[in-house]
């Protein structure tokens, strides 16, 4: 297979917007999509090795798996490793438990159903999980597990009817993902069915340059087209837009433009293969491994966020430990002559089992609770356990006054007293909560219910206006608003983060 240099340069544009949206930085929110960039990227790369290998005749699903093991564990393995004393030292103790939870699920790569199950990517979890980003591995090793035996079944048949198994797929995933955020976003964002349609664009690529068709007068327009998509799509979505969804073809589709027609002799091939964007490209996995844990522990050190300067230094931090790993780590182990097959197969068996084991440790004490309790300064203890004992006493609330919800326990329409709705994310249970557990000061003059509503249709509220601003994001939402809500003399109180 041979070399692009643009691809590597492709991977660096992946990577660089995901670094600066998670860091923050204004301008970068839509920065998530550089994952689906990398989505494209891994569908045609890995169907090309199998094409290739396949036409040579030295195609062995063994020695596939060993080739992803050696370019996908040693990496990662050493970065939980250096992950470990900083977790143990800075984190508390019930963030150390989920921190265990995260490290199992990241070593079995099914990190993606863990973060749908506890985590938000858009509410905060960003700035306070070191291993969140690794979600996106378990979609790319989902596929790696299931797509090379699939694609072999059928390679026998006939090209036509292979590309068009693909495509199916393809649709079939994309009217998932089109259900999903309109019904489960959460489960969309994180989960292969709604993500499948991305990687498969990239095998189609692959597919469409086995074409000996000759397309050398549009490559150059077509190349730009898939350049201003991609960089149109930088501008066009932020972390309010539903996505995946279809404004995920404006990146993925300029993506697969970019690889289908960018080569080195086009000028947007040429501005992908300098020197700076090939670098970035060579070490974007090491980067893009080691750039979250530094924020977030930098965060946890530092207790909150910092100046805008900092995250420079962190990113040029992330970026020399990336170097680092690249060279030291990821370099060796893909090289036969120091790991055998075996070795290789041996010591990722040796490395899962025992960061798995440091993972189920530290969820079944707790976060090494009493471990960390006997040897932590008298202040930093009690402050430990009266945050355990708030957010035991707040779970407690939360689950007493659930049946308060606006849509199962309506106004008495009846009563004179002000009725108040309150609606908001997760603040405005909060609110409603410390409410109720002073309803003495209030209950003869005023009466509270709550609607909590998901993350991104609070963003949509327009208080003013008592309407949800995008209907395609909560038209269910809206129809129970407008049934259940909006009645006669209720006055509404919207509560959320920023």
């Amino acid at each position: 297979m041979v070399y692009r240099k643009e691809i590597d340069g492709l991977r660096a544009l992946a990577v660089i917007p995901v670094i600066l949206f998670h860091a923050g930085f204004k301008g970068f929110s839509g920065g998530f999509i550089g994952v689906d960039i990398f989505f494209v990227i891994s569908g045609y790369l890995i169907t090309s090795i199998i094409l290739n290998d396949k036409k040579e005749g030295k195609f062995s699903i063994v020695q596939f798996y060993e080739r992803r093991a050696r370019r996908i564990l040693p990496a990662l393995f050493f970065l939980i490793l250096c992950t470990l004393p900083f977790a143990y030292f800075w984190m508390i103790p019930h963030q150390l438990e989920e921190f265990g939870l995260s490290i199992i699920s990241t070593v079995f790569f099914v990190s993606n159903v863990y973060f749908w199950r506890h985590s938000d990517y858009f509410d905060g979890a960003v700035e306070s999980l070191p291993l969140i980003h690794t979600w996106s591995l378990s979609v790319e090793e989902q596929f790696y597990l299931i797509f090379p035996i699939f694609l072999i079944l059928i390679y026998s048949l006939k090209r036509r009817w292979t590309v068009s198994i693909l495509l199916l797929i393809f649709l079939i995933s994309f009217v998932i993902t089109e259900w999903g955020w309109r019904n489960e976003p959460l489960a969309n964002f994180y989960l292969s069915p709604s993500r499948a349609w991305e990687l498969m664009l990239g095998s189609l690529c692959a597919f469409f340059l086995l074409s000996p068709r000759n397309f050398s007068k549009l490559k150059e327009p077509l190349a730009w087209l898939g350049a201003i998509l991609l960089i149109l799509s930088f501008f066009l979505i932020d972390n309010s837009t539903p996505f995946p969804s279809y404004f995920s073809l404006l990146p993925t589709v300029g993506t697969a433009l970019l690889i289908m027609f960018a080569f080195g002799n086009t000028s947007v091939g040429k501005i992908l293969s300098i020197r700076p964007l090939v670098f970035l490209g060579l070490i974007s996995y090491s980067l893009y491994l080691w750039h979250q844990p530094i924020f977030v522990f930098s965060r946890m050190k530092n207790l909150g966020e910092f100046d805008s300067y900092i995250y420079f230094l962190l990113i040029l931090l992330s970026v020399l430990m990336a170097y680092l790993s690249w060279k030291f780590i990821e370099k060796p182990f893909r090289n036969r002559e120091n790991f055998s097959r075996k070795s290789i197969f041996l010591l990722s068996a040796v490395f899962i089992l025992a960061l798995s084991t440091i993972g189920f440790i530290s969820y079944k004490t707790e976060g090494f609770n009493e471990l960390k309790l006997s040897t932590i300064p008298e202040e930093r203890k009690r402050f430990v356990l009266d945050f355990r004992s708030y957010q035991a006493q707040r779970d407690s609330l939360w689950k007493s006054y659930a049946e308060d919800h606006i849509i199962d326990s309506p106004f008495d329409l009846e009563s004179k007293k002000i009725k108040i709705l309150i609606m908001g994310d997760s603040l405005s249970q909060d609110l409603y909560m410390s409410l109720r557990e002073n309803s003495e000061l209030y209950e003869e003059y005023f009466d509270f219910r709550w609607m909590r509503l998901d993350d991104k249709c609070a963003k949509y509220l327009n208080q003013e206006y008592l309407e949800i601003t995008n209907p395609l994001e909560c038209s269910e939402t809206i129809l129970k608003v407008k049934k259940s809500v909006f009645q006669k003399n209720i006055e509404l109180m919207v509560c959320q983060k920023k």
